[in-house]
Parts: C-alpha cells; sequence; structure tokens
C-alpha cells in the first residue's frame, strides 16, 4: 500500500483561482517525501486536502489507504500535521504544550511525559523546554510544533514550511 495515493486531484477556489490542475502522484516507503515547487504552486493546498483541512473540488486523495474525505476523522487520529501558519500557544511552555498536544490525542499522562521529553531532547530544545513559548525565538518556537508532531509516532507527519525561520543547526535536526 502506497503512503499517499492521489488521482487528478484538483482545487479551484471563489473566484475560479486554480491552485491544483488534476495532479496523480504516488508516495510510498519510508520518507521523508518532499514537494517542492515556486510560490503559489499549490503546494500547501495539495498538503491541506492530504491532511484532511481542506476538501478537493474533484479527485480522490488517499492517505495510509484512507479516504480524506470519506475517512477524515479515522485519517486524522493516525497523522500528525505542523501547518505552515501554526504557532504554539505563547504562555505554555514547550514542555507543557507538546504534553498537552499528547493528551488531547489520546495519550496517557506518562506517556505524554515521556514522549514530550524525548520529542523535545531529539529537537534540541531540551534548554528552553520550561520557559514560555513567548520568549522563544521563531525557529525555536517552529521546533516545538516540530516536537510535538514527532511525539506522536505517527506513521505520516504532514510538515508545511518545516525549514522556515530555523537556522542550519535547526534545519539539520529536521
Amino acid at each position: 500500500m502506497e503512503e499517499v495515493e492521489v488521482y487528478e486531484l484538483s482545487k479551484v477556489y471563489r473566484g475560479g483561482v486554480r491552485a491544483l490542475d488534476g495532479i496523480t502522484l504516488a508516495l510510498s516507503g519510508h520518507g521523508p517525501h518532499i514537494i517542492a515547487g515556486p510560490n503559489g504552486a499549490g503546494k500547501t493546498t495539495l498538503l491541506r486536502i492530504l491532511y484532511t483541512a481542506l476538501l478537493p473540488t474533484s479527485g480522490r486523495a488517499y492517505v495510509l489507504g484512507y479516504d480524506v474525505v470519506e475517512n477524515a476523522k479515522s485519517l486524522r487520529k493516525l497523522i500528525a500535521v505542523v501547518p505552515q501558519e501554526a504557532r504554539p500557544e505563547p504562555y505554555l511552555t514547550p514542555r507543557q504544550f507538546v504534553e498537552l498536544y499528547l493528551i488531547a490525542r489520546g495519550f496517557s499522562r506518562a506517556d505524554a511525559v515521556r514522549q514530550s521529553r524525548y520529542a523535545l531532547e531529539v529537537m534540541g530544545l531540551d534548554n528552553v523546554k520550561d520557559r514560555p513559548s513567548l520568549t522563544l525565538s521563531g525557529g525555536e518556537r517552529k521546533r516545538v510544533l516540530i516536537a510535538a508532531a514527532l511525539a506522536t509516532n505517527s506513521e505520516v507527519m504532514f510538515l508545511d514550511e518545516p525549514a522556515e525561520g530555523l537556522d542550519p543547526v535547526g534545519r539539520a535536526r529536521v
């Protein structure tokens, strides 16, 4: 089974703006897979459809065998997402943010603490894990979001512009 399958996927926004025009692709095996293209090419639109935040105008898309339209609720439990515009809650520390994110996804408190500790360490945030997120740099805040996604152990993670705002060391971690 392919991890991601897309067949003739199109998205037309109000006013006739066509963001996707009959895209077909298949991504399999262990990633990462990178979708690259110029600004305005439809990368974010494609990702938003794949992580069930946006409905396509036509075509079909499957993630882990789940139809992104018909099985959106079930699929959301199996994937992790870091949208381009996301930011951690400013008054929560990275540790609190990741733990609460995991608990909201159904992890036990003990598992959330363990997974949070691991993910924050992997993302190089151990030294800032107890500072309010509003005091962190933009790159550190981005890494907090990636740590939250990583902590889920999801089979598929969608990261939109994951290197945006990161320094070279942060990019290497991602």
